[in-house]
């Protein structure tokens, strides 16, 4: 089994490096604008008391983090029953507190707890299967991505 995961690690990694780098999925072209942005922003929601359920460290953070599924891709065919559910989470404001893998609608689990790469190993019965991913910033800002799947 460890030979798999090095096959499908190797050029997952290098997928997620490529994407990063390119800014196609999560970064903006500049952090360092974006950050400057943020930060007016947040002084003008202090001011104007608008931030009352997304504050961290003593400032506004009402940005949702950005999260990804990279594997598996939607309407996928899987041989299982060993799946990999692989991903990305980034929050350039307050960062990330957790993210959440739930698989089928059953209860959802801690796969991460800080920024970029996640993954969880998973034993799937042969079948569709809906898998939801959520992003938690520590400024209590969620977002989601989720994909549908079969495994033969």
């Amino acid at each position: 089994m460890p030979k798999q995961k090095r096959l499908l690690f190797g050029p997952l990694a290098g997928l997620v490096v490529a994407m990063l780098l390119a800014g196609s999925i999560l970064a903006p072209a500049s952090l360092a604008a974006a950050e400057k942005e943020k930060e007016n922003d947040h002084d003008k929601d202090d001011k104007n008391n608008k931030c009352s359920q997304h504050k961290y460290d003593g400032k506004c953070d009402k940005q949702k983090p950005k999260v990804k599924i990279l594997w598996p891709t939607n309407n996928a065919k899987l041989t299982g029953p060993a799946v990999t559910i692989a991903g990305i989470a980034l929050d350039t404001g307050s960062g990330i507190k957790q993210v959440k893998l739930q698989i089928d609608g059953k209860s959802p689990v801690v796969v991460s707890t800080s920024n970029i790469f996640w993954f969880d190993n998973v034993s799937l019965s042969k079948g569709t299967h809906h898998v939801v991913v959520r992003a938690y910033d520590k400024a209590n800002n969620e977002a989601e991505d989720h994909v549908t799947f079969k495994v033969k």
